[in-house]
Formats: C-alpha cells, sequence, structure tokens
C-alpha cells in the first residue's frame, strides 16, 4: 500500500509545513470509574470515580493530533471566558499552538462533553453548551482574521461539529484564500444537517450517513444506494479533488475525480473508542498532502492513525513513529 520509506519522507516534511485548523473548538472530559452494581433508585450503574482526565475536543482535537504529528499548527475559533477555555488556552500555549487567529467570548461559554467510563466502556455522555447566533460584527471579525492569518499557512482544515462557526460566509472567506492561492490545501469535516456548499477543496473527510444526507437532498440517490456512487455524487457536488469516504469497520474509499475509486481496509485490530477518530483522520490526511503525499499516500496515512487512535481509549493523538510502526507491519 505504501512503503516505509515513503512515509518517512513524508513525515520529514511535517516539520517544514504549517497547517491552521478552522472549527468548532471544544473541552472534552472524561471521567473514570468502576461499577458493582445497580442503582437502587432506577435501573442505572452506579459509576464509583477512580480520576478524571481533561482535553481539547473539536477542532481543537483536530490541532492537538496536528502537533502530535509534528506540524507547524494554528487554531481559528472561539472559546469561552471560563475555566474549559482557560483550560485550552493554556494547552495551546504548552504546545506552542498559534492562537493569534483565537476569539474569547464572555457570552458564549466553552463547549464541554463529559463522558463517564466504567470498564473501558462509555456509559453516558452528557454535553454543556449554549447556542447563540453570531453577530455581523463578531462574523466579520472572524472573516478578518481569516484574510489576515490564513496565507500564512500551506493548508487550511475547516472542522464542523455544528456549534456555528462554520456557515457559508466563512467558508467562501476561505475559499477565497483558495483563488489567490491555489497552492493552499483546504480540506473539510462536514457536519450531518449542515449542508454547505464546496468548491475547489482538496478532499471532505464524511462518513457514509453524513454524505448521503448532503447529495440525497438534490439528486436521486437514497439510502441503498452504494457507497461508491454517494462519494462519486459528492465530489461532483463540492468540486472536490477528492472525497474520503469513511465506513467505520470497512476502512475508507478514496473517490478522485479522473481515476478509479480505491478502497483501503481498516488497520484497527481492536476498537476500544472511536471518539475523536475522525480528527485524527483528517489531520493526518492534510499534513500528509501539504507534506508532498498524493491524495491515495495521504489516505493511507490517515487511516492507519485512525487504526491506531481507536485502539485508545477517550480522544487521543498518533505519533508518526506509531504511524511507521503499523505501516511496517502490515
Amino acid at each position: 500500500m505504501i512503503s516505509v520509506s515513503t512515509a518517512k519522507s513524508i513525515f520529514n516534511n511535517f516539520s517544514k509545513i504549517k497547517v491552521l485548523v478552522i472549527g468548532d473548538i471544544m473541552f472534552d472530559h472524561y471521567i473514570w470509574g468502576t461499577v458493582s452494581r445497580i442503582s437502587p433508585e432506577a435501573p442505572v450503574p452506579i459509576v464509583h470515580i477512580t480520576r478524571e482526565s481533561k482535553m481539547p475536543g473539536g477542532a481543537a482535537n483536530v490541532a492537538a493530533n496536528l502537533h502530535s504529528l509534528g506540524v507547524n499548527t494554528g487554531i481559528l475559533g472561539i472559546v469561552g471566558r471560563d475555566d474549559r477555555g482557560k483550560f485550552l488556552k493554556n494547552y495551546f500555549k504548552q504546545k506552542k499552538i498559534d492562537t493569534r487567529a483565537l476569539t474569547t467570548d464572555s457570552r458564549r461559554p466553552t463547549t464541554e462533553k463529559i463522558r463517564i467510563i466504567a470498564h473501558s466502556q462509555q456509559v453516558v455522555r452528557v454535553d454543556r453548551e449554549k447556542k447563540l447566533d453570531f453577530s455581523k460584527a463578531e462574523k466579520k471579525a472572524l472573516k478578518q482574521k481569516i484574510k489576515r492569518f490564513g496565507p500564512l499557512y500551506d493548508a487550511i482544515i475547516l472542522e464542523d461539529y455544528g456549534k456555528g462557526i462554520l456557515d457559508q460566509e466563512i467558508i467562501d472567506s476561505v475559499l477565497t484564500l483558495k483563488k489567490k492561492k491555489p497552492s493552499l490545501v483546504i480540506s473539510y469535516d462536514p457536519k450531518k444537517g449542515n449542508d454547505l456548499k464546496m468548491h475547489n477543496i482538496d478532499f471532505g473527510t464524511p462518513n457514509l450517513s453524513e454524505a448521503l444526507s448532503i447529495v440525497e437532498k438534490r439528486t436521486t440517490l437514497k439510502m441503498g444506494t452504494t457507497p461508491d456512487e454517494i462519494g462519486k455524487a459528492l465530489r461532483k457536488r463540492w468540486h472536490a479533488r477528492s472525497i474520503f469516504l469513511t465506513l467505520g469497520e470497512k476502512g475508507m474509499i478514496v473517490i478522485e475525480k479522473g481515476k478509479t475509486n480505491f478502497c483501503i481496509p481498516t488497520v484497527a485490530r481492536e476498537v476500544y473508542d472511536v471518539s475523536g477518530a475522525g480528527d485524527t483522520v483528517i489531520a493526518t490526511a492534510t499534513a500528509s498532502l501539504a507534506a508532498g503525499a498524493t491524495l491515495r499516500q495521504a489516505a493511507i496515512l490517515s487511516n492507519y492513525a485512525a487504526g491506531i487512535v481507536v485502539g485508545k481509549i477517550g480522544t487521543q493523538t498518533v505519533k508518526p513513529e506509531e504511524i511507521l510502526k503499523k505501516v511496517n507491519s502490515q
């Protein structure tokens, strides 16, 4: 699929590139514990807490993955003026992730996902967030940051978790940069229900459900249509160079303009937690493409990376040496 020497050559270029993540920044909070009995108050398990862990989520996890890969990383988004926002800003500072395009908003609390884990299984997830519409002034400020900082990067990742940062205005601002700088790599991870117009992006990383939700509105395709047809229709709709259609345990299909579809089987041996796997895919693939990989090579490396992180519990990242070890073992 890909040689170790080719993968090494691509990874060696990671320190030479800069990637900007634009999207919904979140805070992931894990509560770990054990269960020995069911509550007498309701048919639910009683979790005895043993430890807690806090880490970046959403677009912040994409940035964390890029940093772990050795990529010079920047982030554009919004955090609240709260403890969760403070934690994330400290994390970015420690990892030397560029926060010049980061906004702190006292009206908008940092979105938090709380997952309670017992015996390696997620018992429940609790979300803490407040959705507010963006004012014209706020949108203008975001677009000005895109215009100012976007040209400084070799690639831009658009990470949509449906929290409001990515709308058509923001997307169009990024696509305008692509017109002025054709070498700029742009990738997009969509959110189901947020149907945005794309044009000439390098690739998108939808899962099958997300892809179908976008194309079925404007085509005759319905559930039951083959993944190949759905991916092909989405590539045409977005005028994208490629679509990396993720299929969970079935791996990934690469739909590339002018080429036969390319299927990549999953390399995960054990799956403990899929949270954050999509973040790892788009981070690895975008960095690889910006570092000189072909689209197929980028997809292969991102599939290896995803296979590693789903074998870990919690939102996790992956390092180049872990991927190389996986490549060498195949």
